[in-house]
């Protein structure tokens, strides 16, 4: 009688889930151990003879890789840091004397700005551009602060503490409050943040107003403006003005306008200063003339969902429509993927893919995207 060959375990993948994991959070120390518990199961294998498990190659690599994004991703922090800190060095020299000024000029003013961005929102070296003279209010307002991609605008809040001038807040939106009574710089910041809080909140619900206002007017230009660019977001005229079943036709609206409407509900501050972000320079207001969601009927049929109406493209800043276009979509035939199956009563649904809700809203996204398109001739296109 022979003893039976001993049976061996299949290979874990423990390791190289440990080393994807960390490849995807960047937790470099969890990619070492994965990494490490694959060479092992390598070095296992080859001392009885067998051919290293191929999950113990996949741990390997990932759990290296993973040591290789985080030390590239440390090296780009430290970059932007010093780069945002030799920045704020030379534009703090800049205003050294000139902040000192009983009148501001535009220049310093723009510095100022600046160098409020540089010590307040996040790090990374800054590209600044001011169009707009500094108001008697103390706002300077539309400044754009670009730093890699990505743009931000605000109006920078200005006055003067302690005998020089200061930027003590920015608003994404409107004109600047009073501004508070404090003593130097960083007391003002401090000071002012309810300040500012309450009057993003405030902006906000201006906006929104006047975009509303503006989309029902029914006063819409044939054609666009020619200098329109970059990307747009939608926004549900029902959902802007507070009705009813506006709450599950939440899909037609930017997330940033779903969480901040209605106004009438209460909004925080970040909220509102999300959404004003989203409504940039120009906004995409969707009016429906007849709407009805898609209705399962049972499990194997639906009654169809369907959309009429109007896209508006709106400047959020001057209250004004720009240009329209009509909007129309559907619920697909059949549903795509899956098995079909159905009733003769109703368009067919396809077990196991698509919901009927799901392919209605594919269908809305596809739709806001050629009206956009043709609208504007490309310039812009539907940020969802």
């Amino acid at each position: 009688m022979t003893d039976a060959a001993p049976v061996s375990k299949p290979p874990s993948w423990m390791p190289a889930i440990l080393s994807l994991g960390s490849l995807i959070i960047c937790c470099f120390p969890v990619g070492l151990v994965g990494a490490f518990l694959g060479y092992r199961q390598f070095a296992s294998a080859k001392a009885e003879g067998r051919s290293p498990p191929f999950q113990s190659f996949i741990a390997m690599l990932l759990g290296v890789a993973s040591v290789f994004s985080f030390g590239f991703m440390a090296w780009q922090l430290k970059k932007d840091s010093d780069a945002s800190k030799a920045q704020t060095a030379a534009v703090s020299e800049q205003v050294k004397e000139a902040r000192k000024q009983a009148t501001l000029d535009a220049k310093t003013a723009c510095a100022l700005a600046e160098l409020w961005f540089l010590q307040t929102q996040g790090i990374g070296a800054v590209e600044t551009k001011c169009d707009s003279p500094l108001s008697e209010d103390g706002t300077l307002r539309d400044v754009e602060f670009k730093r890699g991609s990505v743009v931000k605008r605000f109006n920078v809040c200005l006055a003067r503490s302690d005998g020089e001038w200061v930027v003590w807040g920015g608003l994404h939106a409107g004109a600047c409050p009073e501004a508070p009574k404090a003593k130097g710089e960083e007391a003002m910041r401090q000071a002012g943040k309810a300040v500012i809080e309450k009057a993003t909140i405030d902006a906000w619900k201006e906006t929104a107003e006047r975009v509303r206002v503006a989309a029902e007017s029914g006063e819409y230009p044939q054609k666009c403006p020619a200098k329109l660019s970059g990307e747009v977001h939608v926004v549900d005229l029902a959902l802007l003005a507070g009705d009813g079943d506006a709450k599950d036709w939440d899909f037609l609206s930017t997330g940033e306008f779903t969480r901040a409407l209605p106004v009438k509900k209460g909004v925080t501050a970040e909220k509102a200063r999300d959404a004003l972000d989203a409504m940039g320079k120009v906004v995409a207001v969707l009016i429906s003339d007849e709407r009805t969601l898609p209705k399962e009927v049972n499990s194997n049929t639906y009654d169809m969902g369907f959309f009429d109406g109007t896209l508006v493209l709106v400047d959020p800043v001057a209250g004004k429509a720009l240009c329209s276009t009509g909007v129309s979509f559907e619920n697909s035939k059949s549903l795509g993927g899956g098995v079909k199956v159905g009733l003769k009563l109703g368009p067919k649904v396809n077990v196991g893919e698509e919901s009927p809700q799901g392919d209605f809203e594919k269908n809305c996204d596809k739709e806001l995207a050629r009206a956009v398109k043709e609208l504007t001739g490309g310039k812009l296109t539907v940020d969802r």
